[in-house]
């Protein structure tokens, strides 16, 4: 294996470079795991230079997750049988 050392590793995702071509799934619940939940998962990603999939059902408000990274999110919503639910999640990401 030669000439691997300088790859680059980024592409793009609906039109924007990101530095890692592997992101960040929704998982539910991150906070069972650990304590910063979804938000520490997006500094993570932000860090790395990737995106964050934000689960509906994360254990951190969207508003948090908003505000612990500068990175790029995507948000991800199961759509209930109360739609007024589905249109807050959406207005509020």
């Amino acid at each position: 294996m030669k000439g691997v050392s300088n790859a680059d590793l980024s592409t793009t995702v609906l039109g924007r470079k990101i530095k890692l071509s592997v992101m960040l799934a929704p998982v539910a619940a991150q906070r069972r795991y650990h304590l910063d939940g979804g938000a520490g998962a997006a500094r993570a990603a932000a860090a790395a230079g990737t995106v964050y999939g934000v689960s509906g059902s994360i254990g951190n408000s969207v508003e948090e997750i908003a505000i612990s990274s500068s990175g790029p999110k995507r948000f991800q919503l199961y759509v209930p049988k109360d739609r007024a639910v589905a249109r807050d999640g959406v207005l509020r990401a």
